[in-house]
């Protein structure tokens, strides 16, 4: 609901953080991590370990590369709510993967 709030006020920078927030706190949550471990290599090595595709998995770090990237520079990486998408198709995708 922030981030729809958000998507309306065209606040880009607080979408992605509040987006990318939303990513950690999944990622933590689901995998019993701590936020320190919200990192390329513990991220890869994590779904791999529990299922998850090479293909999910470089989609996961991609959305998180964009998030991370759009706070400060927008403009390089599409719209809110392209990329709103692309994070909760990924999050589909790594729950059939693990529940496969």
């Amino acid at each position: 609901q922030k981030v729809q709030q958000l998507i309306n006020k065209n606040n880009t920078e607080l979408f992605y953080t509040e987006l990318l927030k939303g990513i950690q706190n999944y990622y933590c949550d689901k995998f019993g991590l701590q936020i320190v471990d919200f990192h390329r290599q513990k991220i890869t090595e994590t779904l791999t370990a529990n299922g998850v595709s090479k293909q999910t998995t470089d989609q996961f770090l991609k959305v998180v590369d964009n998030c991370e990237m759009a706070r400060y520079t927008p403009e390089l990486v599409g719209g809110e709510l392209q990329n709103f998408d692309d994070v909760s198709q990924t999050i589909d995708q790594i729950e059939k993967e693990i529940r496969g």
